[in-house]
């Protein structure tokens, strides 16, 4: 099978559609758009394996930007005020932060914690644009 067979076949298999359920929530699409769009870069760009992390990145300061973050996000969040992107950006500079030391597994940790809240972010989304 081509690629783009399979992209055309994961496009024919995911219909996008959002169906209200009890008691106010919806159901999202699940993963499956995501690889869908996984499998259209693969198309476009062939299987990418790039290095976690590379010398000379705008994230070599000297500081964990991730604790800050993370600080910055606890207040917001203690103030009732937090949203989505503070909690992702935090989310993904602790994974940056985590590839920076070189630490696959705690980098692996992080990138699973972005994709939760990407999937939970997506689903507030659908949820509240009634």
């Amino acid at each position: 099978m081509s690629i783009k067979e399979f992209v055309m076949g994961e496009l024919h298999h995911i219909t996008g559609s959002v169906e209200p359920t009890t008691e106010g929530t919806v159901t999202v699409p699940s993963l499956d758009d995501a690889k869908v769009e996984m499998a259209r870069q693969v198309a476009k760009w062939g299987v990418q394996d790039h290095p976690s992390y590379t010398t000379a990145t705008v994230f070599e300061l000297g500081v964990s930007i991730a604790e800050d973050a993370k600080r910055f996000c606890d207040r917001k969040a203690t103030s009732g005020i937090v949203s989505w992107t503070d909690i992702l950006a935090e989310e993904v500079l602790e994974a940056i932060d985590e590839a920076i030391k070189g630490d696959l597994e705690k980098l692996d940790t992080e990138l699973v914690q972005c994709l939760a809240v990407i999937q939970s972010w997506r689903e507030s989304i659908h949820r509240n644009k009634h």
